[in-house]
Formats: C-alpha cells, sequence, structure tokens
C-alpha cells in the first residue's frame, strides 16, 4: 500500500474537518479564477474599445438574450447592462473577501488536521515500540529510535500541513485558472501552453534526487541523534577518562556526513526554483510577443491581454507551489517510509492464539528443556535448562558472569521467549498466558536500578498507580527508605533526575525496592537487589526482603553470602548449562565450582 494511502487512512476519524477544508480549497479556487474576469469586465467599463469588438459584458449579454429567446421570454437588455455596470465593483468586492475567509478557513483546517494527524501517527508509533520485544531494543540504538519519534513525524507533519493544500488548493486553482483562460482567451491560452510540457521535467527529474537525498538525511540526522544521546547518557565516562575532544570529533564528523547530504539536496532546490520561474517567463514572453500585433490589429482587446495576464500570474504562484512540492513531499515520504518500518514490525513477544488472563496464585513455575539465544549467528547462552521455581520457596542462580543467569531472570516475565522449550505455570506454557494477566504477578529489582525523571512517590508507585500515600510510605518504611527521603527538601513529591542522578546507588535501590513491596506481587525476581547497599543497609533490607519473600515464588541472583545462603536451592550455572545445584552446605561439601567461587569471592 502506498505510504500516502496510509496517511490519508489516518484522516478518516476527521472527515468533517477535511469536508469544510475541501469546500474553503474550492471556493478559493473559483475566486482565484473570477479575478481575470472580472478585470476584463472592469477594465471594458473604464476604456472602452469599440474597434476591438464587443467586450466579455456585451457577449455576455448576447448569450443570455439567445438563451433567454429560446426558451420564449425577453428582458429589458439596456436595463440589465447598467445594473451590471453599477453591481460589478460590489462584486468584486464580495469575490476578494470570499477569496480571503476561504483562505483562513483553509490555513486553518488543514493546520488542524495536519496537528491531528501527526498526533494520531505520533501516538501509533509511540505504542508501537512499547509493544516491541526486548530483542528489537538490543539491535536499536536509542538515538535512532528518537529520531524516528521526533525528526521523522516532524518532517512527515511537514509534508501533511503544507503538501495537502497543495496537492488540493493549488492544483484546483491551476484547473480554475487554466479553465478560465482556455474558455475566455482561448488562443492566447494556446501560445502559452508551448512552453508547459517543459515545466514537468524539473518537478519529476528532481523529485527523485529529492527523495533519494532526503531518506540519507534523515538517516544522518538519525547518527545525529544518536550520537548525542550516547554521549549524554555516559558524560561521566567521557569526563572521567577526558574524552571530550574525540567525542567532540565523532559528532562533527557526523554532522559533516549530514551537512553534505543536507547541501546536495539544497542545491537541487535552488536549481529547480529557478527553473520554473524560468519556464513562467518564457511563456510570458511568448504571450506578449504574439498580443502585441493583435492588439495593434484590432483582433483582440488590450483588456483581454491585461485580463489573460493576470491570470497567467496568479496561475505561476500555484504552479510554483507545486514545483517546490518535492522539497516537502520527498523528505516526508522518506520519512514515513521509516516510521511505518517500526509500526510494521510485528513484536515477537505476544499473548498466544487463545491465550486467557492468568487467575490465582501460581504454585509452580517450570522451565523445562529451554534453551536460548540472542541471535542465530550467535552461540547459544542456555542449553537444556531444567528448573522448577515451587511456591514460596527461594531459588537462587550463582555463577560467573555470562553464564545466563540474568537470561533466566529477564524470560520469567516473557521479556524474552525460549529458543527451544517451554516455561510454564501449573502446567500451562506462558504463552497461552495474556501478557498483562502474567506480568501483573510479577515484581522485579533489578542490578541497573531504573528512576524515571519524577518524583519519589511516582517512581515508587510506578507498578501500583493507585497506591495511596500511605501504601508509599509504608512501602519506603519496609525499604529502610522512608528516612532519607523525609530529610530531601521535597520530601515524596523530590524529583530524582533522569535516571534518578540526584540520588545516590545505595537510595536509587532502595526506592526499587520499596517499588517491589508497594507492588507485592506472588512472585519476585531479585536481580543483585542489595548489590548497591553497604553493610548495614543490607543487614536492614535482607530483613525485609525475608519478610516480603514469604509465601512468594523467588528467583534471585546474587553474589553476596548473605543472600545466597537463604535460598531453599541454589543452581550454579556455567556456559548456558546447570552444573551444579543444592543447598548451600551441601555445595560448599561437594568441592565443586560452587565452593571454588565462594574461596574466589565471586560469591561472598
Amino acid at each position: 500500500m502506498s505510504v500516502w494511502w496510509r496517511l490519508l487512512g489516518y484522516l478518516r476519524p476527521y472527515r468533517g474537518t477535511m469536508a469544510i477544508a475541501l469546500v474553503a480549497m474550492v471556493l478559493l479556487a473559483l475566486a482565484t479564477g473570477a479575478y481575470p474576469a472580472m478585470l476584463d469586465l472592469l477594465t471594458s467599463m473604464l476604456f472602452p474599445d469599440a474597434a476591438s469588438g464587443p467586450s466579455n459584458l456585451e457577449r455576455a449579454l448576447e448569450d443570455l438574450t439567445r438563451g433567454l429567446g429560446f426558451l420564449g421570454l425577453s428582458f429589458d437588455r439596456p436595463a440589465v447592462a447598467l445594473w451590471l455596470k453599477g453591481a460589478i465593483i460590489p462584486l468584486f468586492v464580495v469575490v476578494v473577501l470570499a477569496k480571503v475567509v476561504a483562505q483562513a478557513v483553509r490555513f486553518y483546517a488543514m493546520g488542524y488536521l495536519g496537528t491531528r494527524v501527526i498526533h494520531d501517527l505520533r501516538g501509533h508509533l509511540y505504542q508501537s515500540l512499547l509493544a516491541q520485544d526486548a530483542s528489537y531494543f538490543d539491535d536499536q540504538a536509542t538515538g535512532f529510535l528518537v529520531s524516528r519519534v521526533m525528526n521523522d513525524v516532524a518532517q512527515v507533519e511537514r509534508a501533511a500541513t503544507y503538501a495537502l493544500p497543495i496537492l488540493i488548493g493549488d492544483a484546483l486553482k491551476v484547473v480554475t485558472l487554466s479553465a478560465v483562460c482556455l474558455f475566455q482567451y482561448p488562443e492566447l491560452s494556446l501560445v502559452s501552453l508551448i512552453v508547459t510540457p517543459l515545466a514537468i521535467f524539473p518537478i519529476v527529474r528532481f523529485g527523485k534526487f529529492l527523495k533519494r537525498y532526503a531518506k540519507r538525511a534523515q538517516e544522518g540526522l538519525g547518527l545525529l541523534t544518536h550520537r548525542i544521546t550516547e554521549t549524554v547518557g555516559g558524560i561521566r565516562v567521557v569526563h572521567a577518562y577526558g574524552r571530550e575532544g574525540y567525542e567532540l570529533e565523532r559528532f562533527l564528523a557526523d554532522s559533516r556526513a549530514y551537512m553534505a547530504v543536507n547541501m546536495k539536496s539544497v542545491l537541487v532546490r535552488a536549481v529547480q526554483t529557478p527553473a520554473m520561474e524560468l519556464i513562467g517567463v518564457l511563456a510570458l514572453l511568448l504571450t506578449l510577443g504574439y498580443a502585441f500585433d493583435k492588439v495593434e490589429s484590432g483582433e483582440i482587446r488590450a483588456a483581454e491581454v491585461v485580463a489573460f495576464l493576470l491570470a497567467l500570474v496568479l496561475l505561476y504562484e500555484p504552479l510554483k507551489a507545486i514545483g517546490r512540492l518535492n522539497g516537502i513531499l520527498m523528505p516526508g515520504v522518506a520519512s514515513a517510509e521509516r516510521v511505518f518500518q517500526v509500526i510494521d514490525r510485528p513484536p515477537l513477544i505476544i499473548d498466544g492464539p487463545g491465550a486467557r488472563p492468568f487467575s490465582g496464585v501460581p504454585e509452580q513455575v517450570h522451565f523445562q528443556g529451554v534453551g536460548f539465544r540472542y541471535r542465530e549467528d550467535r552461540d547459544p547462552v542456555l542449553e537444556g535448562f531444567e528448573l522448577v521455581l515451587p511456591r514460596g520457596q527461594v531459588v537462587a542462580l550463582v555463577g560467573p558472569s555470562g553464564g545466563g543467569k540474568s537470561t533466566v531472570a529477564a524470560m520469567l516475565p516473557r521479556l524474552y521467549d525460549p529458543t527451544h522449550g517451554r516455561i510454564t505455570v501449573d502446567g500451562v506454557d506462558l504463552k497461552d498466558l495474556t501478557l498483562e494477566s502474567w506480568r501483573a504477578q510479577i515484581a522485579m529489582v533489578a542490578q541497573e536500578t531504573y528512576l524515571f525523571d519524577d518524583t519519589i512517590m511516582a517512581n515508587i508507585a510506578y507498578g501500583r498507580p493507585g497506591a495511596t500515600q500511605a501504601e508509599i510510605e509504608a512501602a519506603a518504611q519496609k525499604a529502610y527508605a522512608h528516612d532519607f527521603i523525609q530529610k530531601l527538601p521535597s520530601g515524596y513529591a523530590t524529583r530524582v533526575g533522569e535516571r534518578g542522578v540526584q540520588l545516590s546507588g545505595g537510595q536509587r535501590q532502595r526506592l526499587a525496592i520499596a517499588r517491589a513491596f508497594l507492588r507485592d506481587a506472588p512472585i519476585l525476581i531479585l536481580d543483585e537487589a542489595t548489590s548497591a547497599l553497604d553493610v548495614e543497609s543490607e543487614r536492614e533490607v535482607q530483613a525485609a526482603l525475608d519478610a516480603l519473600l514469604q509465601d512468594r515464588t523467588a528467583l534471585v541472583i546474587a553474589h553476596r553470602l548473605s543472600t545466597i545462603r537463604r535460598a531453599t536451592e541454589i543452581v550454579v550455572l556455567e556456559r548456558g548449562k546447570i552444573v551444579e545445584r543444592g543447598t548451600h552446605q551441601s555445595l560448599l561439601e561437594r568441592n565443586g565450582l560452587y565452593a571454588r567461587l565462594i574461596a574466589m569471592g565471586e560469591a561472598r
């Protein structure tokens, strides 16, 4: 389906406004087309030239006389002529006012449509991004995605707001004015039309170049956005290693590449506009050269030439706008294609056919022969993984880095699905449950605590938006966060900054734990949940976590011995395979990998 047909589909909810805009465009085109004819009448009245034959007014009266005579009717021709002469100026004023009003209505209606359509498109795009699975974001740079939502959609907005009035409104003007010229001044029109085919070449030829350069420009802008996002996100590392000059040079190199593509687009537009103007001037000179002898011989009235030249001038503006259309339209088309690439990508993690909501409390989660790899061309992260998470039990995953522990934790809430095998809850495959209902059973505290640039209260309540102030404070107290929150300038209303930069690592971790407390879900995932806490804080939070873990299924990834030794079962992973499992004491007695990790301080 054409990109523009798809964009036009976003107009359906606003058919009424579109109808108003179309009526305004038609009225504007008709009023514009009436200008030359009315100027002809006025000129004929002010400067009558009997030698040049009857004026448009006289010809109109003759046509009216013949028409009424055919019907057996008649009218007082001198009286009607006198009335028309008196009414022509007020009628001209009415036409001008109609044109002004129609232009204002068209501008507002099209602006409204463009704004609403782009709002809906951006919302649809953002919804599609939110629905994408974790693997999609693993392969996409944040800056490129930001560029799609902001820069690409902005280009589509520009095209929708400005291109549609040109495609419809200016095209109607061209048709109306061309019709006036052909019917009123056929001889002069045929002369000027000799150069009209020349206008097609710059529109078509330059359009191909503009689309190509527009696509490259949007890709370059996406790279620039990515560069800025990445550098600002890692600014502390940049400063710490003194790499400001290096990052500046990388940014300038990307900016120069973007500038080079933009300059090619500017060059095409710079040539296109004068080319269109040259064609217009040629048409005007041809017409004047032909009309000069005709006026002298009396074959054409001077008023006709003046009116026709006005029509040509009025016709030139919409033609020039249509000529410039490629410069607006092609970047919009290229950007729309990039936007629809995201919208059209089906997410990999979806509800299975006939998926039903989960109800009750999960009694047992079972990883059955699970294998997983992030990409087909990479080695598997998990192979033949078997694990049972019984209700009310704490299962800990330990092992060297890269063993697959965090992957297991990510698969439990279906951030990823197994490449092989399956995960079931009480015998039901997770794919047969709705994502929303299953994820509602899970609270998670990850190693990298993510806080939004919002208040402390909003961050704690993120997993339970309807929570009361008292419930939020109770969760913070359980996570030993209430005291430090109270000492902040605005307490729970304090904004934490992007990624929580206003807080220390330990404070951010406690807020994440408070969020999990408030969620009060039957399944808990702790991925290094106490890694950022000092010994004293860990002791306090660990006591709270012990209370939280009661009668809940828990999957814990931890290095600290204080967390591991409380687990009902410890599973040791190495290179995606389970090499040991048992309790803390039994694994120590086995003197295998787990014992070596303890001795080396990998689990402490």
